[in-house]
């Protein structure tokens, strides 16, 4: 009973995870006329309808979503990177404001696409897009400390560290060792002692990459990291 164009672009919804944004439709599914055919959409009641960050904002019922899914076919490898690399830029975003003057936009705005976002970075896994692991690893991980989600960042930088090794990338080895330092130094679970010990060998991993003459200001940052988990050692002498 749907139109062409409606046929057409219901199964691509599936691509989503959660919710999605009407502009997050046009990007990823090619359709200019997003707006227009998910309030069509909804209006079958295809599609649930809320309002997020001001606008409107769309998802499929999983019953309805695993039905379009079913129909998505040979389309669905292409549209699983597209959807990856859009999550991708939107990450990279939101890590820009979170960093900067925009920090609670950044901030919301991940929240908002959080399942989208572990989406994407699991699909440059299984597709072994190593440099977009490593940027997804490296921009979700100051998202992930603020919500002190640390079990989750060791993952996510584990996930990295492996794929910036296959690349033989130093500099973003070095990255995802000051993330793991951070995460080990904050896990809640597991032997404090023995992951603050984890915590100092990765940032002093790090800082045989990040010299105080080349990169100035992730060693001061690293070596920052390690003074404060050199501080909270539950053992030697105080």
């Amino acid at each position: 009973l749907l139109l062409p164009e409606e046929q057409a672009l219901f199964p691509k919804l599936s691509i989503f995870v959660g919710r999605f944004f009407p502009e997050d439709v046009a990007q990823v599914c090619g359709v200019a006329t997003a707006s227009g055919l998910l309030d069509s959409l909804r209006g079958q009641s295809l599609l649930v309808w809320e309002e997020s960050l001001g606008k409107t904002r769309y998802r499929m019922l999983p019953t309805v979503r695993e039905y379009a899914a079913d129909r998505l076919g040979n389309l669905t490898a292409e549209l699983r990177r597209r959807h990856a690399e859009h999550f991708l830029e939107i990450l990279d975003r939101a890590d820009n404001q979170i960093r900067g003057k925009e920090q609670m936009v950044g901030i919301a705005r991940i929240t908002a696409d959080l399942d989208n976002i572990r989406s994407g970075m699991e699909t440059a896994i299984e597709v072994r897009d190593h440099r977009m692991v490593v940027r997804y690893s490296q921009a979700f991980g100051e998202f992930l400390q603020m919500k002190a989600r640390f079990a989750e960042l060791l993952m996510r930088n584990q996930q990295g560290l492996t794929t910036a090794q296959v690349l033989d990338d130093v500099q973003l080895i070095a990255g995802c060792q000051n993330n793991l330092g951070i995460a080990y130094a904050n896990l809640p679970t597991g032997d404090r002692g023995a992951n603050l010990k984890k915590a100092i060998g990765c940032h002093e991993a790090a800082l045989r990459v990040y010299t105080e003459h080349d990169f100035p200001v992730q060693w001061a940052m690293t070596q920052n990291n390690l003074g404060a988990a050199y501080a909270k050692l539950p053992i030697g002498d105080r």
